[in-house]
């Protein structure tokens, strides 16, 4: 009798277990980051290309950093004055400049993890005009 319900739990934990793979399809990955887009604050931009060769901690994207909270990682997020508005313009280029030199902050777009310079500055302008993120999907 035991040898009869083991098997049977055996076959229902099988059951279940080709059911849930069967379901839970695939994973993507859009930026080939080797974080999947449900939890990459930076869906668009691979992270990896800033991580230190072994991480080290001193640059800051190892962790996904996202300075100003707003679920967004840094290297994707040009809306540096936090507005939610639906596209990056001069009024967060306006909030690059207090910024500068200072760090590090939301205006570490590369992810050195020091001060925000002329590097970071740089990376603001393909932000400029589009919509911030993208974040993480809600997959």
């Amino acid at each position: 009798m035991k040898i009869g319900i083991i098997a049977f739990l055996c076959a229902v934990l099988l059951s279940l277990g080709a059911a849930m793979s069967a379901s839970a399809g695939t994973i993507v990955d859009t930026d080939g980051d080797r974080i999947p887009d449900v939890f990459d604050n930076c869906r668009t931009v691979d992270n990896s290309s800033f991580q230190s060769t072994p991480p080290t901690g001193t640059n800051r994207c190892d962790a996904q950093e996202d300075f100003n909270n707003d679920g967004l990682g840094n290297p994707c997020d040009g809306d540096l004055n936090n507005s939610g508005g639906p596209i990056v313009n001069g009024v967060d280029f306006a909030a690059m400049f207090p910024l500068l030199f200072v760090g590090p902050n939301a205006g570490d777009l590369n992810c050195s993890g020091g001060v925000t310079n002329g590097v970071d500055f740089a990376a603001m302008f393909p932000l400029l005009f589009l919509a911030p993120g993208p974040g993480a999907s809600a997959q």
